[in-house]
C-alpha cells in the first residue's frame, strides 16, 4: 500500500487525498476551525452561533449553559457566593460603589426598566429586612445624610408621591385633624382661643406652630392649648416630627 505525505503534519498516511492532500485528522481539524458549529449547530435556547457547549444532550451557548447549571444547582451556588462575599466583603463593597458612581444613570435606567417590565420594584430579601431591623440607627443616619445632601430631590419625591396617592395624603390630614380635635379640651376660654389664633397669625414664612408635647406621640400625647404651642423653623419641626425633645 502506498502512503503519501500530509502537507500539514508531514506524516505519511494512507488517508491522504481522501479530501485533498491532507490526512483525515488534519482535515477534521481544518473543518472544525472553519465551522466549529457544524457538529452541534446553534444554541437551542437563544439561537446564538458562538461558543456552544453540550448540556443535557442539547446544544447551548455558554450563557444559557450557566443559567441552566445555576438553576439546577442553586444551593451549591448560594454557598459558594456566600463564602466569596464573606472573604471579600470590603473589596466587593468598594467595587460596587465605584461601579455605580462611574455611571449612575445607567443603573437608574436599569432599575426603571425592571420596574416597567415587572410592574413592581425589587422585593427586599429576608436578609435585607432583618438587617434593617437590626440596624435602625444606621439606616436613619443614612437617610438623614441623604436628605441633607439632596433636599430638592427628596422634596420632589414627596410631592410626586402625594400626587400619585392623594388618598394617603387625605388619610393623614384627616387623622391629624381628628387628633387635634381630641386634644382640644372643652374648658378652653375665648381668651385661650385668641392666643392660639394670634400665634398662627404672627407665624412668619418658613416657620411652623409646633406642639412642644406632640399630639400623636408614641409615649405621651399633649393638648392643643396655648402653653403647649411654640413657633419654630419649619425644618426643625419636620425633623422633630412626633418625638418629644426633653431638655437637659
Amino acid at each position: 500500500m502506498n502512503f503519501k505525505i500530509c502537507i500539514e503534519c508531514e506524516k505519511s498516511d494512507k488517508t491522504v487525498n481522501y479530501k485533498g492532500p491532507l490526512c483525515k485528522s488534519c482535515y477534521s481539524k481544518k473543518k472544525n476551525k472553519e465551522n466549529p458549529l457544524k457538529k452541534g449547530g446553534p444554541c437551542v435556547e437563544c439561537g446564538v452561533t458562538e461558543t456552544p457547549q453540550w448540556y443535557n444532550n442539547k446544544t447551548t451557548c455558554k450563557p444559557c449553559y450557566r443559567k441552566h447549571h445555576r438553576s439546577d444547582n442553586l444551593e451549591l451556588y448560594k454557598n459558594r457566593d456566600q463564602k466569596h462575599y464573606q472573604s471579600n466583603q470590603d473589596k466587593i463593597k468598594v467595587q460596587t460603589k465605584e461601579r455605580y458612581w462611574k455611571d449612575p444613570e445607567v443603573h437608574r435606567e436599569r432599575r426603571k426598566e425592571t420596574y416597567r417590565r415587572h410592574g413592581t420594584k425589587r422585593v427586599d430579601s429576608e436578609y435585607e429586612k432583618k438587617w434593617r431591623v437590626e440596624n435602625k440607627d444606621k439606616c436613619n443616619e443614612y437617610k438623614k445624610e441623604y436628605k441633607e445632601k439632596y433636599p430638592d430631590k427628596v422634596k420632589k419625591w414627596g410631592t410626586d408621591y402625594n400626587k400619585r396617592h392623594p388618598q394617603v395624603r387625605a388619610f393623614h390630614t384627616a387623622k391629624r385633624r381628628a387628633a387635634k380635635l381630641r386634644a382640644t379640651p372643652p374648658w378652653l376660654t375665648e381668651e385661650h382661643w385668641e392666643q392660639i389664633r394670634g400665634l398662627y397669625e404672627v407665624c412668619p414664612k418658613n416657620y411652623h406652630v409646633d406642639h412642644m408635647v406632640p399630639l400623636q406621640g408614641k409615649t405621651v400625647c399633649g393638648l392643643h392649648v396655648p402653653w403647649n404651642l411654640q413657633i419654630i423653623p419649619a425644618e426643625e419641626n419636620l425633623r422633630k416630627n412626633n418625638t418629644l425633645e426633653l431638655l437637659d
